[in-house]
């Protein structure tokens, strides 16, 4: 397997992990009003799933510098690249003259620099579904999109609350979400999982799934000889690099095939989920839920087309 795999599966992790911090939803402005008064708002967004949620409140217009991975919606990859997530371009941030820089908790170490620079921040947490529309109802009220984030917030929780329903009479299914993992050989040696307490793990569970890992960490790193032991029934892989990162999801399947102990594996029961939005925790997640009642429960998702 080519070198760039391992550095794809990296990226992964790094960009998924971004807005996972374990704490309470916070944002903040220096003047919401002059915020939600002006016109002609600058924002730079140092993050996808903001990048993303600001679009669909109708914010792309006034978006004028993202990160590299903002890759959603496509037309915010025309707008000026101003670093990647930790890594930043603050004379180009300068350059653009932004009124507000958005970004995630796990970024706070920037504020610092932006507060020096007289640019004012919002910042957020994405890092399980209450926080997720808690930032749509910050940016709402940031912004002076109340209405907007309303309805993304009531559509968001009645996809949820309709999948919830279909699956409740569901047989649970044992599941390991891997979330990223070293690819540089042809073995399956160790994965991220997802916890119950991530977004991820959350949307799990309502698409009818048990999570074979149930303790405390967000994103604990499993070893086969941890996943041997877990057995799960169905593995799904979130690998939204699939077809940019130099392998295809036949190789991911393939580094799973010397595991047969684990009943997934035996069972043709292992999952690439491969768009870009799986590793999202903004508008899109209900995507990923709809993906994940698909593999686990494809008959409920055909007859209710959820």
């Amino acid at each position: 397997m080519k070198s760039t795999v391992k550095v794809g599966l990296i990226i992964i992790v790094i960009v998924f992990f971004a807005g996972s911090g374990l704490v309470l939803n916070r944002y903040r402005a220096d003047d919401n009003n002059m915020l939600t008064r002006a016109q002609n708002l600058r924002i730079v967004s140092l993050s996808p799933s903001l990048t993303d949620s600001l679009f669909a409140l109708g914010l792309g217009d006034n978006v004028v510098g993202v990160t590299k991975y903002c890759i959603y919606p496509a037309e915010a990859q025309t707008r000026t690249i101003v670093g990647n997530l930790y890594d930043h371009n603050y004379e180009l941030i300068l350059k653009l003259k932004p009124d507000i820089v958005v970004l995630n908790v796990d970024q706070e170490k920037a504020i610092n620099q932006f507060t020096g620079l007289g640019i004012p921040t919002a910042m957020f947490d994405n890092h399980d579904i209450e926080n997720i529309l808690a930032t749509f109802k910050g940016l709402g009220e940031t912004f002076g999109r109340h209405a907007e984030a309303a309805v993304i917030i009531d559509d968001i929780e009645r996809q949820l609350e309709q999948t919830q329903r279909i699956t409740a009479g569901l047989p649970k299914v044992k599941t390991m979400v891997s979330v990223g993992r070293g690819m540089g050989s042809m073995a399956v040696t160790q994965s991220y999982a997802a916890g119950p307490g991530t977004y991820v793990g959350r949307l799990l569970e309502i698409a009818g799934g048990e999570n074979v890992y149930q303790g405390a960490a967000a994103y604990p790193i499993l070893t086969t000889e941890a996943l041997l032991r877990l057995d799960p029934e169905v593995i799904i892989e979130l690998v939204p690099e699939v077809g940019r990162g130099g392998f295809t999801a036949e190789d991911v399947l393939t580094q799973w095939q010397p595991l047969q102990e684990i009943s997934a594996v035996r069972n043709n029961r292992v999952y690439v989920l491969s768009e870009g939005y799986v590793v999202l925790p903004g508008p899109k997640l209900v995507l990923l839920l709809k993906d994940m009642l698909r593999v686990l429960h494809p008959v409920a998702e055909t007859d209710n087309n959820a």
